[in-house]
């Protein structure tokens, strides 16, 4: 059984060709009475203003599309596709696949009596069983059908004098399916042309049959009032559904995407999706990946044919964020702070839309933005990010700090969990045990200035003692520069960047100490997740660090501090502390059940 649709309260299924041909088939086959009814725009609007017309329309089995009107309405106000269906052809392959008996009823009688002499021929099986023109009188055709008994009566008596003719004869009959033809037989007698299939399938039709019959302009002055009311009402109920907020479905933007291949953004959206209380949809930059599943963990992916990261992030995160509204998303978990020139506008349209941004740090000061219009620009987009969304998280008590001096906007503070990372190591390869065999230090992290790489290797390069430090070295010009520079000195280990957390629980357990370089950013993953390991942790002397470890660990501010720390290793404390705090302050369990709050669970 079809659905019914309403287009502008007239009703019509939504059916493509072979869908038509299979309800058809199963009318035909049963023992069922009833017409079938071309629904387009002019009968749309009819319906509307026609009360016996519509009381037509309704009684019909099968209101199909036979117009754009009605193709284009099903799909704006419903969401459904479908396709123009030529029924008088249709039914004549039905009938002629079926051998069904057909009863033919139209046009005048020279145009009648070709288009039935070339069904014959073209459709060799039919059985047709009587065939009248449509100048016979009323009662003639009664007695004609009554005595024949078809299963299938077509008739082209052209709008609504056909439907008219359907209802009143089957109200005097026990049998048949009536079609409605138009001209069909005029056309299948070579007598009018049909419009070329680009121009049906482009919605153009109407204008074709305006050049054949320029008469028609007057009859074709309801399609500006048709669409009028179609593009009203469609906008009415848009703008509706933006004001319904469903609160079990988030969408999440502004990361690389999961799985999580990148960095603390990606490995937070990683942990927080396997919640079953909230339905997740994560957008994913499909440049990062190089397979593309639709779903992962209890999440459903949407990737984006743009870089998530430089300046076009902007793009990237604002068509994520449009995106996500047309697909029905009214709450977005927002990381970062890109594309919030959007989150104004969004608020704006859909008061109703809850909107949790995750500034991630103060971005415009790290120093990979150069000039004085990215960071304007990135300054910009904060404070919209803090004024216009719904709650905004800082992940560290410093962000939180600097927000309300700068904002006067109280921020919820929610960090990033650890435990994930405390893992034990699988066995090792010989290529990692040959790596690990010699004490060494390890750094971690992306080779983005604001993260003293620079720094750390100059001062690993005036000592003996080995680092390995891991690093994505080829994603940019500076990376590249530093690899080169440094990649032949014989107690630095470069690596490239390892997302296993099981590979890099060798690494992290077999460490003398940890070097943590990162200067921006608040709570950083990567120190948090190395303070579970009980190593040495040497942190680059900043408010950020030092209040992620609560003033435990070690701290340098130059190459020369670095390097006087590690020349005298023996000296670095292995502060029991760090992991305390870890274990109180950042596990994914606390975490994602924080995270759940601010959605309504």
């Amino acid at each position: 059984m079809l659905d019914k649709f309403e287009v502008l309260g007239c009703p019509c299924t939504a059916v493509n060709h072979s869908q038509a041909a299979i309800h058809l088939e199963a009318l035909l086959g049963s023992q069922q009475l009833g017409y079938t009814v071309a629904i387009n725009a002019e009968k749309i609007l009819k319906y509307a203003d026609y009360s016996d017309f519509s009381e037509i329309i309704d009684n019909s089995i099968f209101p199909y599309p036979d117009g754009s009107g009605a193709v284009l309405g099903l799909r704006w106000l419903h969401g459904k596709l479908s396709e123009k269906i030529n029924m008088p052809v249709l039914a004549l392959e039905v009938a002629n696949k079926l051998g069904i008996a057909t009863f033919i009823i139209g046009a005048n009688e020279y145009n009648h009596s070709r288009a039935v002499n070339n069904i014959r021929d073209k459709y060799q099986q039919i059985n047709i069983v009587g065939n009248l023109n449509g100048y016979i009188d009323y009662e003639t055709l009664v007695s004609a059908i009554k005595r024949t008994k078809p299963r299938l009566i077509l008739v082209a008596m052209g709008s609504p004098k056909q439907e008219k003719f359907a209802a009143q004869i089957l109200a005097e009959i026990d049998f048949g399916i009536v079609v409605g033809c138009g001209g069909a037989l005029d056309i299948i007698a070579g007598e009018l042309k049909r419009a070329p299939d680009f121009m049906i399938n482009n919605h153009l039709e109407w204008l074709f049959r305006l050049y054949k019959e320029p008469w028609r302009i007057k009859r074709q002055l309801f399609l500006p009032r048709f669409m009028w009311r179609l593009s009203r009402l469609s906008v009415r109920r848009w703008l509706r559904s933006w004001s319904v907020s469903n609160r079990d479905k988030v969408a999440v933007v502004g990361t690389v995407g999961v799985p999580a291949s990148y960095g603390g953004l990606e490995t937070l959206v990683d942990q927080i999706i396997v919640q079953e209380e909230l339905s997740w949809t994560v957008y994913c930059s499909s440049t990062h990946y190089d397979v593309f599943p639709r779903t992962y963990k209890k999440a459903n992916l949407i990737y984006i044919p743009l870089s998530a990261n430089g300046p076009v992030s902007v793009v990237y995160d604002i068509f994520s964020i449009l995106h996500a509204i047309f697909s029905g998303h009214r709450q977005f978990l927002i990381l970062g702070t890109s594309g919030a020139i959007i989150i104004p506008v969004i608020k704006f349209l859909i008061p109703s839309s809850h909107m949790v941004t995750n500034i991630d740090g103060i971005e415009w000061r790290r120093e990979k933005w150069q000039g004085f219009l990215a960071k304007r620009f990135l300054k910009f987009s904060e404070r919209l990010a803090v004024k216009y969304s719904s709650v905004v998280i800082a992940d560290n008590e410093i962000i939180a700090e600097y927000v309300d001096k700068e904002y006067q906007r109280e921020c919820k503070i929610i960090a990033y969990g650890g435990d994930h990372a405390f893992v034990t190591p699988p066995t090792l390869s010989s290529e990692q045990a040959a790596i690990v065999d010699k004490p060494f230090y390890l750094a971690l992290c992306r080779i983005e200035p604001e993260n003293n790489v620079s720094l750390i290797l100059q001062a690993f390069s005036k000592i003996q003692e080995r680092l390995i430090f891991i690093g994505n070295w080829h994603s940019s010009d500076y990376g590249r520069t530093l690899r080169n520079e440094f990649c032949n000195v014989k107690s630095i280990v470069l690596l490239d960047p390892v997302y296993d957390e099981n590979i890099l629980a060798i690494y992290r357990s077999r460490c003398i100490a940890y070097i943590h370089g990162h200067s921006a950013g608040g709570t950083n993953p990567s120190l948090v997740e190395m303070m579970y390991f009980e190593k040495p942790i040497v942190a680059f002397d900043c408010l950020y660090n030092r209040a992620t470890m609560e003033n435990h660990g070690s701290f340098f501010n130059s190459a020369d501090a670095l390097k006087a720390l590690i020349e005298t290793a023996e000296g670095l404390p292995v502060d029991e502390e760090l992991q305390d705090v870890a274990q109180r302050r950042y596990k994914w369990h606390d975490i994602r059940k924080q995270y759940l709050e601010l959605f309504g669970h």
